[in-house]
């Protein structure tokens, strides 16, 4: 059981290896946008830095979570928190911030994360009876390395409350590696669509749209299916003045009951007037 937890040492926040590496959770990407890729930071639930107040225990019971497993906080008590703090080697500017929980029917319907930045606390809630195995976006923000900055989840809410990993992924246009790997999630992520879960995953274009947003592209941006094939498949696709090519591939299984994660987006051009 951990308690009144307080780390002191800084983040250890994960990029993405120069290598190219397969996706499995979300998306792993080895990025070239121009001459730039886009920072992105991972703190886990397990990291030093991570600080708990009140009562939470350790799990890996509920499969769909980042590392090693999660901390839950039961129903009803209090001010019980956990914050991720913006981590210390992070370079300044605006991220897209996304968490991830493990999902289930005792679940809050209404978790509340604040996301403190350098504007000020928005506070967004979601609901974790459902979406667990993947990452989710509480929206954009703009950090500066610095105490006080940061993701705060609380453990007042109406079912268990889970507490796993946050991420903080930059724009286009910075300077370090970007991607969401989870290496070992191939398998369950291919079992969770056997089931019924996530279905889209089954279509390269839909998956393409999806795991696009941690770049920053947006949900209407044009995007066309250019070529498909066994394992692999390409989509092209439109960005502010950008032209880009997203490869989506087929890691757990071939054929039409595989499931499909972008492996790599490429820039390929200025924007024409086609996807």
């Amino acid at each position: 059981m951990l308690d009144q937890h307080q780390a002191r040492r800084k983040p250890r926040a994960r990029r993405v290896p120069a290598t190219l590496a397969l996706v499995l959770a979300l998306m792993g990407l080895h990025l070239s946008v121009g001459a730039a890729w886009a920072d992105e930071l991972i703190v886990d639930d397990a990291d030093a830095a991570v600080q708990l107040t009140g009562t939470w225990e350790a799990s890996a019971t509920t499969p769909g979570f980042y590392g090693g497993g999660y901390l839950f906080h039961a129903p009803g008590h209090g001010s019980a928190s956990v914050r991720w703090p913006f981590p210390a080697d992070g370079a300044p500017g605006r991220y897209q911030v996304f968490v991830r929980w493990t999902s289930g029917p005792n679940r809050a319907s209404a978790a509340a994360y604040q996301i403190v930045d350098s504007a000020g606390t928005t506070q967004v809630h979601v609901n974790q009876q459902i979406g667990g195995q993947r990452w989710h976006p509480l929206g954009t923000f703009t950090f500066q390395p610095g105490p006080g900055q940061g993701v705060i989840l609380s453990g007042d809410a109406d079912g268990v409350v889970v507490a796993d990993a946050v991420a903080w992924v930059g724009p286009p246009g910075t300077d370090a590696g970007v991607g969401l790997a989870d290496l070992a999630a191939a398998q369950p992520l291919q079992r969770a669509v056997d089931v019924g879960d996530q279905p889209w995953r089954l279509d390269p274009l839909d998956v393409a749209r999806a795991d696009a947003t941690v770049l920053g592209f947006g949900p209407t941006d044009p995007m066309q299916l250019i070529e498909e094939k066994t394992g692999s498949a390409r989509v092209r696709a439109r960005h502010a003045s950008g032209t880009y090519e997203i490869r989506v591939i087929q890691p757990a299984r071939l054929g039409p009951t595989g499931v499909w994660v972008v492996e790599s987006v490429r820039g390929v051009g200025p924007a024409t007037s086609g996807p």
